[in-house]
């Protein structure tokens, strides 16, 4: 499996654009989806199978650039990139962004 994010534009927006592949039983599926920098509200989502077209999935199945708080209200998430590292897990060793979450409650 791979996955990456990636900094683009999206009809003029300023955008995070997150790729994700994954081979299982002879198949490849590929998922993209296009995030809001700002808000990381969806704009596009699509996913391909076995290399075949593209297919635009309803943005409702990607979750929102918010969270809840225990009150059940809505709190905005500010995501920046905060550096580059290497990692070796079992799987293997990958070159990774890191990226710092923000919320009103606390950082992660």
């Amino acid at each position: 499996m791979s996955y990456s994010i990636s900094s683009t534009t999206l009809n003029g927006k300023g955008c995070w654009l997150q790729e994700m592949s994954m081979q299982s039983k002879g198949m490849t599926i590929k998922y993209r989806v296009w995030l809001d920098k700002t808000s990381l509200e969806c704009l596009k989502a699509e996913m391909s199978a076995n290399n075949g077209p593209w297919q635009t999935l309803p943005c409702y199945q990607v979750p929102t650039g918010t969270s809840t708080t225990t009150e059940g209200e809505p709190q905005e998430i500010q995501v920046r990139e905060v550096g580059h590292e290497t990692i070796t897990v079992p799987a293997g060793t990958f070159s990774c962004t890191v990226y710092e979450a923000t919320t009103s409650t606390g950082t992660a």
